[in-house]
């Protein structure tokens, strides 16, 4: 995507700060950019800029992820789909009868609510169906927490080199908790298929489980073939199958392929939290040749990736971003006004202005400035209050221009450590 302009909502020193209200209007998305945009391929959801489905061919990309496993699995009952808050995958999933229970889990509340919201067309009101939970939150961190298993795990991440978020869902130890709590089948998405990326995650899925597939479609919003990687601990073998009314792109033959296909795999690189698929974009900024994220951090309103060559800001509100590289950077705390303290300082202005006129219009004798001086003590009072209540807000402040909201100063040690400032 390459550097863009500094966003106009991005707060700049000297600057004049966003009111609270404007505030409470950000959104509370996990990502920084999560847009559903009209293109000529209809509907198109883009997440920190990169596309996730369009209207026109979704189906293919969906169908594709879903029925193999389904139809393996042999009427599963109870399904996990980790991430898919559109609900496409959702809808998919509830076209087979045998299903009973279908937990959804996505990070991010903003695509849960696009789902739930202006895409339910799209999805055939999914959410609506009594046999589908949703919880928001970490797929990894549900797994680990929910003593459930699940006979089809369904993993619909983002790409797994284009999000610095989904990246710990394709590292071997995350697909051990899968197995941990899989009866039958699990599917992951896996990018463009004979890719290195597809590959690493191939042949780490192929390291856990004794059964391993790879297959792809071609998806011509997604500019050629897109891999996915079945696996199990059983054969994956599929029979004679009834497919769901309302599939359109595979069929019987499509299944067989897939089940009894081989995958070309050329490397012997699992994917770890110490050696992750390479990213190959940080909230919608491509990295540059040589480029690597060194830390990244998700904040409230932004996104800051610290990599060896900058620092790439992606700001929530406006899903716009932007990049800096560091020669000076320092952590400051400032006072920031609350409605709290507004409502105390207007108080004080009030009382001020009632003593005054009120001991004027007594038509008792004062001197002007004792009759200030009376009239301002407790509207010094009020004021001494509302500079009390004001909040400390802690910022790291790059090149004495930026600054970003670090409370922790997290962002600020990263930076000190990386650029050696």
């Amino acid at each position: 995507m390459g550097v863009l302009l500094p966003p106009p909502h991005i707060r700049y020193r000297g600057s004049e700060e966003a009111t609270e209200e404007e505030e409470e209007k950000k959104d509370t998305c996990y990502h920084f950019q999560v847009k559903l945009l009209r293109t000529d391929y209809g509907l198109t959801l883009v997440i920190d800029g990169n596309v996730q489905f369009t209207e026109k061919d979704e189906y293919i990309y969906h169908e594709a992820l879903v029925h193999p496993a389904m139809a393996v699995a042999k009427d599963p009952e109870t399904v996990l789909i980790i991430g898919g808050g559109d609900g496409l995958a959702l809808r998919e999933v509830l076209k087979w009868k045998s299903v009973k229970k279908v937990y959804l889990v996505d990070i991010d509340p903003c695509v849960v609510k696009l789902g739930m919201g202006k895409l339910r067309e799209l999805n055939n009101d999914a959410f609506l169906d009594p046999r589908v939970e949703v919880v928001i939150g970490d797929g990894k961190e549900f797994l680990e927490k929910r003593d459930i298993k699940f006979d089809v795990i369904i993993i619909d991440s983002t790409d797994p080199g284009g999000d610095v978020s989904s990246g710990g869902l394709f590292t071997e130890s995350f697909y051990q908790l899968v197995k941990s709590r899989l009866n039958k089948v699990m599917v992951t998405n896996a990018g463009k298929y004979g890719s290195e990326e597809f590959q690493r995650v191939y042949y780490t899925v192929s390291r856990v489980f004794p059964y391993a597939k790879g297959y792809y479609v071609n998806v011509p919003s997604f500019n050629g073939e897109w891999g996915f990687v079945m696996a199990s601990t059983s054969p994956l073998m599929v029979g004679y199958v009834n497919l769901p009314e309302g599939v359109k792109s595979i069929n019987g033959d499509f299944l067989y392929l897939v089940t009894q296909g081989v995958t070309p795999v050329n490397t012997l690189r699992a994917v770890s939290e110490s050696d992750p698929i390479s990213l190959k974009y940080f909230s919608g900024v491509e990295l540059e040749d040589g480029e690597k994220l060194i830390k990244a951090f998700n904040l409230p309103s932004y996104t800051v990736g610290v990599t060896n060559k900058r620092v790439i800001i992606g700001e929530k509100e406006i899903g716009k971003a932007r990049v800096v590289v560091p020669n000076k950077v320092k952590s400051v705390v400032e006072r920031k006004s609350t409605r709290v303290t507004r409502v105390i300082v207007a108080l004080a202005a009030l009382t001020y202005y009632t003593l005054f006129l009120s001991i004027d219009a007594s038509g008792v004798d004062v001197p002007l400035t004792e009759l200030i001086g009376i009239a301002s003590l407790p509207a010094v009072i009020f004021i001494l209050l509302g500079l009390f209540s004001a909040k400390k807000v802690r910022y790291t402040e790059i090149n004495d221009i930026f600054l970003i909201p670090d409370e922790h100063k997290e962002v600020y040690k990263a930076i000190k450590e990386v650029f050696k400032l």
